[in-house]
């Protein structure tokens, strides 16, 4: 190895030599060189974008609650997480008032509510985590139960950390076009729906999340046959949504006939 080395840097000390032409060296030394260095691509790789979802909700609200016990364990057992970042905003139909005080749809209860979900965003980036915590306080809030919402931080993998949630009101507020009632989902940052009574729900989120990703290949889920979007459509779902102007502290949230407790594991 050492010879052959050798004889390499006294060839080209001798062709420097003889031909007195720097260019040409740089040609005859860079035909020496691999085109290429082994495992090392000369395209930076890139991962496709994912599809942002984005649902604004509230704690106390019947439709938002019924979306989030009836439908994340689809979403996250489906596949299309996949090719799908969600992103939780617990504010809804808040106000904020004078000296930064949020003024929430269905009392004080919520607004702590929102605040507990808020804070578990932030304590738990990945969205697995949070989504699964929040699954747990809604589902509190179906059972009437909510004043044990502390249990849910006793789960594998949590713990209590403190933050804040006034960020969320600011985002909501901001919403083009605004915000009209909640739940509120948006698909890259388009409304997926005017009206969501109208709609069932996940099988339009499925849909929209599966048109709208660019990149192959596609999760299963999308692959398989689907309902198209139809906003004339009436849908069999009893979802109730809050709607901005609508004052309801009373309100109770309706039990839906199955949880997915019994079919998810985060």
């Amino acid at each position: 190895m050492a010879s052959s080395s050798f004889m390499l840097a006294l060839s080209l000390m001798i062709l420097l030599v003889s031909t007195q032409n720097l260019s040409s060296v740089a040609v005859v030394a860079a035909s020496a060189l691999p085109a290429q260095i082994p495992g090392v691509s000369s395209v930076a790789s890139s991962k496709p974008t994912k599809v942002s979802v984005a649902l604004y909700h509230e704690a106390f609200c019947p439709g938002c609650t019924d979306f989030i016990v009836k439908y994340f364990p689809k979403i996250f057992l489906s596949g299309i997480t996949d090719i799908m970042d969600l992103k939780l905003v617990p504010y809804g139909n808040a106000i904020v008032g004078e000296n930064n005080t949020i003024i929430c749809q269905h009392g004080s209860e919520e607004c702590f509510l929102n605040q507990v979900e808020a804070c578990a965003i932030h304590a738990w980036p990945d969205m697995e985590m949070h989504s699964y915590f929040i699954y747990c306080v809604e589902d509190l809030i179906l059972k009437e139960i909510s004043s044990e919402w502390f249990s849910c931080l006793k789960k594998p993998g949590f713990s209590a950390r403190p933050i804040l949630e006034l960020q969320y009101g600011n985002e909501t507020n901001a919403l083009i076009p605004s915000l009209q009632f909640v739940p509120w989902l948006t698909v890259n940052s388009a409304i997926l729906w005017c009206k969501f009574t109208q709609f069932s729900a996940f099988d339009n989120l499925l849909k929209a999340v599966c048109n709208a990703y660019k990149a192959t290949p596609l999760p299963r889920v999308c692959q398989e046959p689907t309902t198209d979007i139809n906003p004339e459509a009436k849908s069999n779902s009893n979802q109730e949504v809050c709607y901005v102007d609508e004052a309801s502290p009373t309100a109770k949230v309706r039990s839906p006939g199955t949880t997915w407790r019994r079919l998810m594991k985060f």
